[in-house]
């Protein structure tokens, strides 16, 4: 059984998720817009893998206008 995310990687995981829920968009839609696989998408929003820095971008692109902090960086609650 694969451990759950810790630290960064959860909190990216756990960005990558809400960003896509707020924008209604699925797995293939996103992975479609960065050039990617819906698999791939998927791993991210688990924490199973992180995306490397050109993803990230990407990711940051298409779901927060560029923002990358978006992304790196826990709300406070």
């Amino acid at each position: 059984m694969p451990s759950q995310p810790t630290g960064l990687s959860s909190i990216i995981a756990g960005n990558i998720d809400g960003l896509i829920r707020a924008h209604d968009m699925t797995n293939r839609k996103v992975a479609e817009l960065i050039g990617t696989t819906e698999h791939q998408v998927w791993r991210w929003r688990k924490g199973r893998v992180r995306p490397n820095d050109d993803n990230l971008a990407a990711l940051a692109h298409v779901l927060a206008d560029g923002d990358i902090t978006a992304l790196l960086i826990e709300e406070a609650a």
